[in-house]
């Protein structure tokens, strides 16, 4: 149980240090009173900044300080699904706070991110050094530092695909299957599966006793 939980807790961690995560999911067709807000999120980016986002065809990009948002417009290929999903996963290493603002009438949204916490400050490292070693440690005009701890540059995952049943993704499907037919099987044969370990927990001890009585003697 120990063993268990200590797995458990490292795979926690590893999902939250390797890569955040922010979903979106929307109905088709988009109703014009959504569509008439969503308007305005999109309005400051010019026709040459869109990007074409097709389904289960994930696009690799940056966003940073200099150029913190990034439109798309959405190509279904004709595919005729009622829900879609809109997924955008970053590094966990790069903390970003990622708004995606879901598509108008259009078929365009657009993403917007910014900083998600400053740049820790190393005054504490200068006093140490100032105090103990003597050693003179010139400090950075402060808006300056300010500027630099807002700085990010995050390289954005973003996905389109439809959702199944309108919870399933699809590219997760054929994995859901696997593990569902998985549980089936093992289900089915669990009787015959006991009996094997019970027929090979006795064979041991069969194979043993006579061992032990050859000692004896």
């Amino acid at each position: 149980m120990r063993l268990l939980s200590i797995l458990s807790f490292i795979t926690c961690v590893l999902s939250l240090v390797l890569a955040d995560t922010e979903i979106i999911n929307f109905h088709l067709p988009i109703s014009s009173e959504c569509s008439s807000i969503r308007e305005t999120t999109t309005s400051a980016l010019v026709q040459h900044e869109w990007t074409i986002l097709k389904p289960s065809k994930p696009l690799i990009f940056n966003l940073n300080s200099s150029s913190p948002q990034k439109g798309f417009t959405l190509d279904f290929k004709q595919l005729r699904y009622n829900v879609w999903t809109i997924r955008a996963s970053w590094p966990g290493s790069s903390p970003t706070r990622i708004k995606i603002n879901p598509p108008n009438s259009s078929y365009q949204f657009s993403i917007e991110s910014s900083a998600l916490s400053p740049r820790m400050s190393h005054h504490l490292l200068r006093d140490f050094m100032n105090k103990y070693a003597n050693l003179e440690i010139k400090d950075v005009n402060q808006a300056n530092r300010e500027s630099s701890s807002l700085s990010f540059d995050t390289p954005i995952t973003i996905t389109l695909e439809p959702l199944i049943l309108g919870i399933i993704p699809k590219t997760a499907l054929p994995t859901i299957i696997i593990i569902i037919l998985s549980v089936i099987l093992v289900g089915l044969n669990v009787t015959r599966i006991i009996r094997i370990i019970e027929l090979a927990i006795n064979q041991f001890g069969d194979d043993a006793s006579p061992a032990q009585g050859k000692k004896i003697d």
